[in-house]
């Protein structure tokens, strides 16, 4: 997707007086669930072996996307939290605070 399509980059844009139209293009639906267009775009990304990025997504959205693909590929709750907790504080040497 452009980057310019993205909610946050359309308000950021705004900020700056810049007039966009729309309300932008977010990774998940108001119920919090993954939009259908996810599904044609990771096919894309397994069939051509591609990397998926996270482009001009809010940081949360992106952490959210990453994790909800995750899940959906397979990997158990466990092996998550250890990529997006349990390692990340071992390398910042927050590792006993976060057990």
């Amino acid at each position: 997707m452009p980057i310019v399509t993205c909610v946050n980059s359309i308000v950021a844009m705004r900020k700056f007086g810049v007039k966009m139209e729309g309300e932008g293009f977010s990774t998940f639906d108001a119920a919090g669930r993954l939009v259908p267009e996810i599904d044609t775009i990771l096919a894309m990304v397994k069939k051509y072996d591609m990397i998926l990025a996270s482009g001009h997504l809010p940081p949360a959205e992106g952490m959210r996307l990453f994790i909800a693909t995750m899940l959906r590929s397979g990997l158990k709750e466990q092996e998550i939290e250890t990529m997006v907790k349990t390692n990340p504080a071992w390398l910042l040497g927050l590792d006993e605070r976060v057990n």
